[in-house]
């Protein structure tokens, strides 16, 4: 994977006698009916007043009632405006990021998916930290996980305290910037260009490396941004062939030509940790053609002795299984 390979689309300024809003709240949705109200609700409850803030739903050619649900929100709101877009056919999702760009007229962009909301307090939190970080390109506050109904399932991993810089080095073996908890200086994204349209994976991770290889960024050790983590969303769907993980190779490799201090030992690493994670969350969910598709990633980084202890592991499932079968066969003679 090469620089040029990622087709980057550039993000033209908005006009200087342009009224500019210090937020622009851009919610990207495609087929979102069932969630979007609660994204939507979560933003307009701590708008601030007097334009400060634009929210605007970007809907990419849904095929469900996301548009309907949108405007009932709406009328729902009525000292609020919110803006609604409708593209006429499905530009893909990172073409649908892009668009919101576009769109946004805020000197910070907060790109919020349509499944995933925030916490009250989370645009105060943002501010303050900003404030007193003038030159942060963006700010990354700490995420909670959700499941598909809303209930916690865990904490994105700590990056340091409230107002501790971050560099582009906690991106470089990990991702634990989750979108709804990201905000970015519109310049930034002028500076950098846009969401690569190739990328399936990690385009909003090979984003924020872009951003932050020459920026700054700030944290906010408060979970008031909340990720939904569904079966039928794209991490998801990516995992079971394992074509996440054939993007992350080659991100690894992109990784490696931008930062001269890459470790590329570190990043096999992190890659089996995937792999194991994958291996294991499909087996539980007794997808074993996913499994499989992962556990051959697996013995791609594994050692000689992590691939033996791992077949002894299987050996004594299997075993544990024949005896167990072998126990109810005898079962009726010994009676």
């Amino acid at each position: 994977m090469n620089e040029a390979d990622l087709q980057i689309p550039p993000i033209p300024p908005r006009g200087d006698d342009e009224a500019r809003p210090r937020w622009s709240v851009m919610i990207p949705a495609r087929n979102a009916a069932a969630t979007i109200a609660q994204t939507i609700d979560s933003v307009l409850a701590q708008a601030p007043d007097g334009g400060e803030m634009q929210v605007a739903v970007v809907d990419n050619a849904s095929t469900d009632d996301t548009v309907r649900v949108v405007e009932s929100v709406a009328a729902m709101h009525p000292r609020r405006t919110l803006e609604i877009h409708r593209l006429a056919a499905d530009i893909g999702m990172a073409g649908n990021w892009n668009a919101c760009l576009h769109l946004a007229r805020g000197q910070w962009v907060h790109l919020l998916h349509a499944d995933d909301y925030v916490q009250p307090g989370f645009y105060a939190a943002v501010d303050r930290a900003v404030a007193s970080h003038e030159d942060a390109m963006l700010c990354l506050v700490r995420a909670l996980v959700v499941d598909a109904g809303g209930a916690p399932e865990r904490l994105a991993r700590r990056q340091g305290s409230t107002g501790d810089e971050l560099s582009v080095y906690t991106l470089a073996y990990g991702n634990e910037y989750y979108t709804p908890g990201v905000v970015v200086r519109r310049a930034a994204y002028e500076r950098v260009g846009g969401f690569s349209p190739v990328l399936r994976f990690v385009p909003d991770w090979e984003m924020w490396v872009r951003i932050l290889a020459s920026g700054k960024a700030v944290y906010v050790n408060e979970p008031l941004a909340c990720y939904r983590e569904a079966a039928g969303n794209a991490t998801n769907r990516l995992s079971r062939s394992a074509d996440d993980l054939r993007e992350l190779v080659g991100f690894g490799r992109l990784l490696a030509k931008r930062l001269a201090w890459f470790d590329e030992q570190l990043w096999r690493e992190y890659l089996k940790g995937h792999a194991a994670w994958a291996v294991r969350n499909w087996s539980g969910a007794g997808d074993q053609a996913a499994r499989a598709a992962n556990y051959a990633y697996w013995r791609r980084w594994a050692s000689a002795g992590e691939r033996l202890d791992q077949r002894l592991v299987q050996l004594r499932a299997l075993s544990k299984q024949v005896r167990w079968r072998l126990r109810r066969v005898l079962r009726p003679w010994k009676k």
